[in-house]
């Protein structure tokens, strides 16, 4: 799976959102099986199982975790891969300019649906800017999304204590 580059603007933004979460994962090394960003990738083995839609097994996440216990649950080998199979725990995406909000918002349902605990999705394309976080409710047995517009700080629910500084990522944005 080549990369492809993305716009600048982009990539800043990427760049301070992994700056945030990389802080939160050195200060909690012992709960951190590993992160990666947009270059790593995961099989989705959930996917692979499921009827759902127009389904891509294999997913490059912006930003990902996976938690310790989940990551030591894998043999050696499947560490090893180049895409390993499981689903992080935590994932956030950046809508591009390229892309569309009902594409992203439809990655999002897959990470959900394929096993993700948290997944944010960043559109900083509108104004006021909106941020959404999804997550799985057992209650209702379907995934359900919380919209933020414009939010000073974003509060992880899957890794205790990580707040993304909503007025940095914006600040990270070269062209404005």
């Amino acid at each position: 799976m080549p990369s492809l580059p993305v716009h600048i603007e982009s990539s800043a933004v990427e760049g301070e959102i992994i700056y945030q979460v990389r802080y939160w994962c050195k200060d909690n090394e012992n709960l951190v099986g590993v992160m990666s960003s947009s270059q790593g990738a995961f099989r989705l083995l959930k996917l692979e199982d499921s009827n759902y839609p127009n389904k891509r097994t294999i997913l490059s996440p912006d930003c990902a975790v996976v938690l310790k216990d989940r990551w030591d649950s894998l043999t050696d080998d499947a560490k090893r891969t180049s895409h390993p199979p499981v689903a992080p725990n935590f994932v956030i995406e950046l809508l591009s300019k390229y892309d569309s909000a009902q594409l992203l918002h439809k990655k999002m349902l897959q990470y959900v649906n394929a096993g993700v605990d948290e997944a944010i999705s960043i559109d900083l394309n509108m104004d006021p800017s909106e941020v959404r976080i999804y997550s799985f409710d057992p209650d209702a047995n379907k995934v359900v999304w919380d919209p933020k517009k414009d939010p000073v700080e974003v509060r992880s629910r899957v890794l205790e204590g990580l707040v993304l500084n909503m007025q940095e990522v914006r600040r990270s944005m070269c062209l404005h």
